[in-house]
């Protein structure tokens, strides 16, 4: 994708949500904005891509030597357990 060339399929979107639990310095009722991306008629979470990203780099820059395994970044997602 180029920075002149727009594709009409792809749109960003900031949506306000209501809080139903509260969490950190969120209260319930507080309003929170989730971002979208949308391509066509898929829905993706924009901070889920950015993670996504962040880890494909980072994956990369470890196996081409360009960092180490112990400077890596701290997990961005720690799993439930079930």
């Amino acid at each position: 994708m180029r920075r002149k060339k727009i594709d009409p399929a792809i749109n960003a979107v900031a949506e306000w949500h209501p809080a139903v639990q509260a969490a950190g310095h969120v209260e319930v009722g507080d309003l929170v904005m989730s971002l979208t991306i949308l391509d066509g008629d898929e829905r993706h979470d924009a901070e889920r891509l950015f993670i996504d990203a962040a880890g494909y780099w980072e994956k990369l820059l470890t196996s081409e030597g360009l960092t180490t395994a112990e400077a890596r970044l701290p997990d961005k997602i720690i799993r439930a357990t079930q």
